[in-house]
């Protein structure tokens, strides 16, 4: 049975009405299919109003980077592509298309789906890897869960955690590299 009182005494915020939220996560650089997909979803999205006459907005978790293969499998030192980069403006026109009608929210997710020098370790043990950065960078859902976390050192199990120094500058790139990218925080 719900008690009332401890119900009522929660400080969670309470909304009047019923909302849906849709969430997504992992658009960054990729295919330039994911502009296409976006501009999709943005024209679903436009297509419905509520009560009010405010369309449903999608939260688009974004990622800023992918890790440019060939060149790590060239020269064995870390490099990124970035969303921000001429090959992938569709996918940052796309996104902006759907802030500016409302229908997206943007969310910064990280500068990468891992830590860089987690990439290059398990690079050197598991030549999977090395196959994932010649095709399929921008899938970082494929890599191994372990690597997966942008905030743990994983270059040997079990994990650790990253220096605090470095997170710190880590962050503050991220945050200028999306302001960089869309305009805003």
């Amino acid at each position: 049975m719900l008690d009332l009182a401890r119900f009522n005494a929660l400080k969670a915020p309470l909304l009047e009405s019923p909302v849906l939220i849709i969430e997504s996560d992992d658009w960054g650089p990729g295919p330039q299919e994911h502009a296409e997909v976006l501009e999709g979803i943005h024209a679903l999205l436009r297509r419905f109003r509520d009560d009010s006459g405010s369309h449903p907005v999608m939260t688009i978790g974004v990622i800023l980077s992918i890790p440019d293969g060939q060149v790590i499998l060239k020269r064995g030192d870390y490099r990124a592509r970035y969303l921000d980069e001429a090959e992938y403006r569709p996918i940052v026109d796309s996104l902006l298309a759907g802030m500016e009608e409302g229908v997206f929210d943007l969310q910064l997710h990280g500068l990468a789906h891992y830590w860089p020098e987690n990439l290059l370790e398990a690079m050197t043990r598991d030549e999977s890897i090395g196959k994932w950065l010649q095709h399929d960078s921008w899938r970082t859902e494929t890599l191994p869960s372990w690597l997966q976390s942008r905030w743990i050192d994983a270059r040997s199990l079990p994990s650790h955690p990253l220096p605090p120094e470095k997170i710190v500058g880590a962050v503050r790139e991220e945050v200028d590299r999306f302001k960089q990218c869309f305009g805003h925080d």
